[in-house]
């Protein structure tokens, strides 16, 4: 039987632990149930609108004027709200990270650790699934330098996938809209003026939200792609034995950074569209981190240097 050289498998599990990571889960919630908020006011109504608009014209100012009022709304409610929670849930996290992998708090890019009331508050208010076992029990038999590594793999790869889905199904339900309400205008006549003041005015916020969404989404995407490259170059020079000791301590350290600034300012993913987009996710992730944790269990001489 392998043996343990690391706590993280018993040490994400006790209550400080779960404590941490559950209020960070509940804060990325609120995240998005604003999100939904956001969604409902510039893409639902103004949908609503869009389609009484061809019904009856006489509707179509106040449709164009809702517009332009949550078009100014939206910038100056929805998104700060969302940017207080994200930044509280990402220390958070990362407070329960740095705490599993040895790893110091860093007041230059974090600013100062989560107080002990938020994370009582948020982890008393969380009602879901249970997070035991957040990262994979399999690292417990590697030398911690080598075990965090898996871990933020792990992390990095987990997201990106989440959100290279999300995008691809926002790109397909944005071409199925615009394409059945082209052909709605046309199948009901409808005049240029008209398609311009019923239509197309009102689907502004629901262009401005879906552009927006996909290119935020587009930018975490690309940063985590960036990370990625440079965890698993990490994890390849870590298995030929070029980066041992400090300068891989100093490797994970600089992942850390870059994993807290991306959940600080990642495009948050609806709940119910996370829940059916993870599907296997976690087999996956077990599988590799499995794959992983042998490959390195073959280099151990080179681990220990």
């Amino acid at each position: 039987m392998p043996t343990t050289q690391n706590s993280i498998p018993e040490h994400q599990n006790n209550s400080e632990s779960l404590s941490l990571i559950s209020g960070a889960n509940q804060l990325y919630r609120a995240v998005k149930r604003v999100a939904v908020g956001q969604i409902a006011s510039t893409v639902c109504v103004p949908l609503g609108f869009s389609i009484v608009s061809l019904i009856n014209a006489a509707v179509g100012p106040w449709s164009a004027l809702y517009s332009l009022l949550i078009a100014l709304v939206d910038p100056l409610l929805f998104d700060k709200w969302q940017k207080i929670w994200k930044t509280q849930a990402a220390r958070l996290q990362e407070q329960f990270d740095c705490e599993l992998f040895g790893l110091s708090w860093n007041e230059l890019i974090c600013g100062q650790p989560p107080s002990a009331e938020l994370i009582h508050r948020a982890a008393n208010r969380y009602r879901g699934p249970s997070l035991r076992d957040w990262y994979p029990v399999s690292v417990g038999t590697l030398p911690l330098v080598a075990a965090r590594l898996v871990c933020q793999r792990s992390s990095i790869a987990w997201d990106s996938e989440l959100r290279r889905r999300y995008v691809f199904a926002l790109k397909i339900a944005g071409a199925i809209l615009f394409a059945s309400v082209l052909v709605i205008a046309f199948a009901i006549n409808l005049s240029l003026q008209g398609f311009i003041f019923s239509v197309l005015a009102p689907a502004v916020p629901i262009l401005q939200w879906g552009v927006k969404e996909v290119q935020l989404q587009q930018d975490s995407l690309d940063r985590l792609d960036r990370l990625f490259a440079y965890s698993d170059r990490t994890w390849r020079e870590m298995l030929a034995g070029i980066v041992v000791g400090d300068v891989l301590s100093s490797a994970s350290r600089a992942i850390q950074d870059q994993l807290y600034l991306h959940r600080q300012s990642n495009q948050a993913i609806l709940e119910s569209l996370y829940g059916f987009l993870r599907r296997n996710q976690e087999h996956e992730m077990q599988a590799v981190a499995k794959t992983l944790v042998e490959a390195a269990s073959k280099n151990e001489s080179q681990l220990e240097r």
